[in-house]
């Protein structure tokens, strides 16, 4: 049976009111506590005032590697920001979670046993909110797969695509080098489904690995309405940083994309 697969990204947990953005991490003590005792990194970062998104962040990974790195400390304090970042995720009380937004709305009416869900976001949110649903633990255990890895298995992959441009001797920044890096459980999620949900994610150019070649084929099918892609996106500006996106899943050609399959859009702003 065909399933529906919903991609969740960070704007998911912004919309239950949990303290997951960038400039939350960065003005917390986990983060603060490292500057000006000899840390480059996060030196660095604390300086890059236009830093607004993860994504930025990514890409400010890349920047320093290439440009502005000039001690030997970097795999150090790489690790050493994956670590405070877990750290402050871990702090955050999931029961402080607000169950009158349309995150919670959506996860739990949406949810079931031929939904899989592609969680990039590492914190436990969308399992404890169908927990108190009332949905087994083996059937979210199976449903949903953490692509990032986990605050709760104490392990993260946090980095940027393997397209980025690095120094060739930090190749500890790229997803793909860690463990547990699986891009082919994305990518088997992909292949065959009936609806294709986004809530909160970009579909950023750092994830693009996961499903560039699932979305840009979708063009190609013969017009087939059975198929479905689904927005969730927070006001027009949530919108079109989608579409950017898609333009460059797509070879510019979102049109042919939007002629094969059924699309949806919602704005979470004004539901």
């Amino acid at each position: 049976m065909a399933h529906s697969v919903v991609i969740i990204g960070n704007g998911f947990d912004l919309n239950l009111g949990m303290k997951t953005s960038y400039r939350d991490y960065i003005r917390s003590p986990f983060f603060r506590d490292c500057l000006n005792i000899g840390h480059q990194l996060f030196d660095y970062l604390d300086e890059q005032t236009n830093i607004e998104n993860w994504i930025d962040i990514e890409k400010e990974l890349a920047i320093f590697s290439k440009e502005k790195n000039t001690s030997d400390s970097f795999i150090k304090d790489y690790f050493l920001l994956c670590e405070t970042l877990k750290n402050y995720l871990s702090s955050l009380d999931l029961s402080l979670i607000n169950q009158e937004t349309e995150a919670y709305k959506f996860i739990t009416k949406s949810f079931n046993e031929n939904t899989i869900i592609l969680n990039f976001n590492y914190t436990d949110s969308v399992n404890y909110i169908l927990a108190q649903a009332g949905f087994s633990s083996e059937l979210t255990s199976e449903n949903i797969k953490h692509v990032h890895g986990s605050i709760k298995e104490n392990d993260i992959i946090f980095g940027v695509d393997d397209s980025a441009a690095i120094n060739l001797d930090d190749t500890f920044l790229y997803k793909s080098t860690n463990n547990n890096y699986n891009g082919r459980r994305v990518r088997s999620s992909l292949e065959d489904f009936s609806n294709l949900i986004v809530f909160g994610h970009s579909l950023g150019e750092s994830d693009h690995m996961y499903f560039k070649s699932s979305i840009s084929d979708l063009k190609y099918m013969d017009e087939n309405l059975d198929k479905k892609m689904t927005l969730y996106y927070y006001e027009d500006s949530g919108k079109f940083q989608l579409y950017k996106q898609l333009h460059k899943l797509t070879q510019n050609d979102v049109a042919k994309l939007k002629d094969n399959i059924y699309f949806e859009e919602f704005d979470t702003s004004l539901l």
